[in-house]
């Protein structure tokens, strides 16, 4: 649970402790300081933003024309070709099969 930075407004007891009007303490979860801020005991304090750095610049790699080797051309599409399926023959037909003869 992240801790929520809190401001006394009027003297309370938080945690086993007195806090007094402008102490800042840490609520222990977000239940906690929206308990505190609907007593009108706490606010939150200010939170200070960091800027975030700026991101660095992705490297500009150089740009390669063509293919390495002359030889390499493109191949035109081929059709598709049609499948071929072999009926196959398991030991469980040919079992059936040879009982159907008998």
């Amino acid at each position: 649970m992240p801790k929520i930075s809190m401001v006394a407004i009027k003297t309370h007891v938080y945690a086993n402790k007195r806090v007094q009007p402008g102490g800042s303490y840490e609520a222990r979860g977000e239940g906690d300081a929206r308990l505190m801020e609907a007593l009108k005991n706490a606010k939150r304090a200010p939170q200070q933003r960091v800027a975030a750095p700026a991101p660095a610049p992705a490297p500009v790699a150089p740009v390669l024309g063509g293919y390495k080797r002359r030889d390499m051309t493109a191949e035109p599409p081929r059709a598709p070709a049609a499948k071929k399926v072999a009926a196959k023959k398991t030991a469980a037909t040919t079992r059936h099969q040879a009982a159907e003869r008998e």
